[in-house]
C-alpha cells in the first residue's frame, strides 16, 4: 500500500510538472505567433493579455514593454520616434538572435488610447509617456528595470545595451543600410557642382562680403539653436499634461527655440547696424584747422 501511494504521489507531481511545462510552451508559442504576424515584431496587447502573458508568473521568457501614446490628438512627437526605435530593436532579433536568446525576450507595446491601454497605465501607476519597463520571467519589474529615457535617450542601441546589462544576454541593434539616402545626397551634390561650374561668373558677382556674412550668421543660428542634434523633429510648444498623462520629451521646446532665435536675430541686427554706422562715419571727411 505504501508503494502504491508513493507511486500515485509521484505520478501526480509528474503530471503537474508536465501541465506547467505545456502551459509555458503554449504561452511562448502564442507570443511567437503574435510576433510573426507583426511586420515590426512588436506585439500590441490589451489589459487581459497583458496580465496573462506579461505579468503572470511561470513563463520561459521576459518582456520589454513600451508604454506610449501615439494618437495625433496627444501631440506627443517623441512617442512616435521612440516607438520607431523600439521597433528597430525588436526587428533586430531577426538578424542577431542566437540559440541562447531566441524566444527568451519579446517586445510589447501598450498604447494609452488602444485596447484599454489607459487601464494598464492606471495599473502601472504611470503618469508619463513614453516609458519602458523590463518584466522578468516571474512578471515582476523593479526600479532598476525601468529604462530612463530622459537621461539615456531612446535610441535602439541604448535600449539594447540596457537589455544586455539587465538580462545578461547579448542584444544588438541592427539597422539595415539605407543606400537611397546616399544616392540622393550624391545627386544633389553633383547638381550643385554642375550649376556652380556653368554659372561661376554670375556667382562671383553675388559672392561679396555681405552675402558671406549673412550665410555665416544663418549657419551660426542653426547650429546654436539646440535643435541640430535632433534635426528639429517638431517638438511641442510647451510641456503640458493631457488627461493626467504627461508626455515626456527630450527635444527642446518650440517656445525655447523661438525665444533664442529672436534673441540672436536682435543681437545680429545690432552688430549689423553698428557696422553700418561705423562705415558711414569713417567715410566722412574730418576738417581740421
Amino acid at each position: 500500500m505504501m508503494i502504491e501511494s508513493k507511486m500515485r504521489v509521484f505520478i501526480c507531481i509528474l503530471s503537474a510538472l508536465v501541465a506547467v511545462s505545456s502551459a509555458w510552451e503554449d504561452k511562448t508559442e502564442q507570443m511567437l505567433r503574435w510576433q510573426r504576424k507583426r511586420s515590426d515584431w512588436v506585439i500590441k496587447m490589451g489589459q487581459k493579455d497583458f496580465e496573462e502573458y506579461v505579468r503572470q508568473k511561470g513563463k520561459e521568457y521576459s518582456t520589454l514593454v513600451m508604454f506610449t501614446a501615439q494618437s495625433p490628438s496627444r501631440g506627443c512627437q517623441i512617442c512616435t520616434e521612440a516607438a520607431e526605435e523600439f521597433s528597430t530593436l525588436a526587428k533586430s532579433t531577426r538578424y542577431t538572435a542566437t540559440e541562447s536568446n531566441y524566444a527568451t525576450m519579446f517586445f510589447v507595446l501598450v498604447d494609452y488610447d488602444e485596447h484599454d491601454g489607459h487601464r494598464i497605465f492606471d495599473t502601472m501607476r504611470l503618469k508619463s509617456a513614453p516609458a519602458v519597463y523590463l518584466f522578468n520571467k516571474d512578471g515582476r519589474t523593479s526600479k532598476n528595470d525601468q529604462f530612463d529615457i530622459s537621461s539615456r535617450g531612446y535610441l535602439a542601441e541604448t535600449m539594447a545595451q540596457f537589455l544586455t546589462d539587465r538580462s545578461g544576454t547579448q542584444f544588438t541593434a541592427y539597422r539595415p543600410p539605407n543606400y537611397g539616402g546616399w544616392w540622393f545626397i550624391t545627386l544633389v551634390a553633383a547638381s550643385a557642382l554642375a550649376i556652380i561650374y556653368m554659372k561661376l561668373d554670375s556667382i562671383k558677382e553675388h559672392l561679396n562680403r555681405d552675402t558671406i556674412g549673412y550665410i555665416c550668421v544663418v549657419a551660426s543660428l542653426i547650429f546654436t539653436s539646440g535643435q541640430m542634434w535632433n534635426s528639429i523633429r517638431g517638438p511641442q510648444e510647451r510641456l503640458t499634461p493631457i488627461n493626467t498623462v504627461l508626455f515626456q520629451t527630450c527635444l527642446q521646446k518650440q517656445a525655447d527655440r523661438q525665444f533664442f532665435f529672436y534673441s540672436c536675430a536682435l543681437n545680429r541686427d545690432r552688430f549689423l547696424w553698428t557696422d553700418f554706422f561705423l562705415d558711414h562715419i569713417s567715410d566722412r571727411k574730418v576738417i581740421t584747422r
